[in-house]
């Protein structure tokens, strides 16, 4: 998308700087873990739904980004190591959330934020 005519210039600087730094300092942290590529991972999911539910362009929409959102939630649970999460599906439900951000591609018009009931369209945040 034109992110320019959105956002000041120096805006859209700071935050990529500000996410780069922080992908870049927690894969260090998790090299002595061997967790880097999780960690690596994990931070290019969050960037992908960032990008299409804040800055939406032709390849990112904003569905995609929002729909995107639930993988990533899976990931991190997973990633969390939460062994609870095994009895209910484990890795089933992050297959299952990215086919269907997957398919909202198809579906570039869409806003998850006007199914919402109670949700004005004057409160959503851009």
């Amino acid at each position: 998308g034109n992110l320019t005519g959105k956002r000041p210039t120096l805006f859209i600087l700071l935050e990529v700087l500000g996410i780069s730094y922080g992908i870049i300092s927690q894969s260090l942290a998790k090299v002595a873990e061997g967790n880097a590529i999780a960690m690596l991972f994990l931070s290019t999911q969050l960037i992908v739904s960032y990008l299409g539910a804040f800055h939406p362009g032709a390849q990112s929409t904003k569905i995609v980004g929002q729909t995107f959102i639930f993988p990533c939630l899976v990931s991190l649970l997973e990633y969390l190591k939460c062994d609870w999460f095994n009895t209910i599906g484990g890795h089933f439900w992050y297959d299952f959330f990215l086919h269907i951000s997957v398919v909202s591609t198809f579906l570039p018009g869409l806003d998850l934020l006007d199914y919402i009931p109670g949700l004005k369209k004057n409160e959503k945040v851009e």
